[in-house]
């Protein structure tokens, strides 16, 4: 089991290491199955060589290839460390010798602090209770039924409009007939006697 080391309060680090071996293995893989739909100029889909492949696109997947590999080997890790990751590690590459048989990494990472209850059995408890009466409810059926209410247009145009319409207006205001900013609008609705508006309106 790799050991966990704690840095300070919630941060932690772990060591892992990833076998170039196993590295290789899934860049080959990927690199045969981007063989299948590469388009290279020059060759054919399905027809471009390996080494044109490799080069081209060899360090691009050997670089993802290394990113879900040290993922993987870092949450293996922790899950058998019994530790709860909070948030995103932080992977540091270890100097690693041409000769060495696997990538090494630290990764830094926080996590979820343990906490433990006390004895409660002596605590008082105050429980709330909320009475709902008659009226409440009337309140609140009110408030829904005006939030899903709709309108028609009126047939009658020269009907005169009263409170609980929708109006549709036009305006602008002005102020010694010099027009203001933000006193204006076009197609402004409003529930007339809700309030909203001046008055005047």
């Amino acid at each position: 089991m790799t050991a966990v080391e704690t840095l300070e309060k919630l941060q932690r680090r772990i060591t892992v290491s990833v076998p170039k071996a196993d590295l290789q293995s899934e860049v080959a893989v990927r690199l045969k199955n981007l063989s299948r739909t590469a388009r290279v100029a020059g060759f054919r889909p399905g027809k471009v060589p390996m080494t044109v492949l490799q080069k081209r696109y060899g360090p691009s997947v050997e670089a993802e290839v290394l990113q879900d590999k040290v993922g993987h080997v870092f949450y293996e890790a922790v899950s058998s460390a019994r530790v709860r990751v909070a948030g995103t590690p932080a992977f540091t590459p270890l100097d690693n010798t041409a000769d060495a048989d696997a990538f090494a990494f630290d990764a830094v990472f926080e996590v979820y602090p343990d906490i433990a209850l006390g004895d409660l059995s002596s605590v008082d408890v105050e429980r709330l209770a909320c009475a709902v009466d008659d009226a409440a409810i009337d309140k609140t059926v009110d408030v829904l039924r005006k939030q899903r209410r709709t309108f028609s247009l009126r047939d009658d145009a020269e009907s005169v409009s009263t409170d609980g319409d929708r109006l549709t207006v036009n305006f602008l205001g002005k102020l010694d007939e010099v027009a203001f900013e933000g006193g204006s609008a076009d197609d402004f609705q409003f529930i007339l006697g809700d309030g909203r508006m001046l008055p005047e309106f």
